[in-house]
């Protein structure tokens, strides 16, 4: 009986092997597409914030007019959705 057993878990196996392995090798496939996306949205904002920064800073010192700044934060926030 533990024979019959065996070459039923072998045949039901060797007949879902191959899907899923496609299956997971997508499944990997698109883990890491979306960690490298993550990563570059990530350097993104970190970008966009010093940007914010650094247009904060310059706004205070006086060194940009107001009509400037409201200019380009809101093309930084734009691509953001950020009200």
């Amino acid at each position: 009986m533990a024979d019959g057993n065996m070459m039923i878990k072998i045949a039901i196996g060797t007949a879902l092997g191959g899907g899923f392995l496609s299956t997971f090798s997508k499944a990997s496939s698109a883990v890491r597409n979306l960690d490298s996306t993550a990563g570059k949205a990530t350097t993104n904002i970190a970008k966009m914030s010093l940007t914010m920064r650094a247009l904060s800073q310059s706004y205070k010192a006086g060194i940009i007019s107001a009509s400037t700044y409201s200019n380009a934060t809101s093309k930084i926030r734009t691509p953001l959705a950020i009200a």
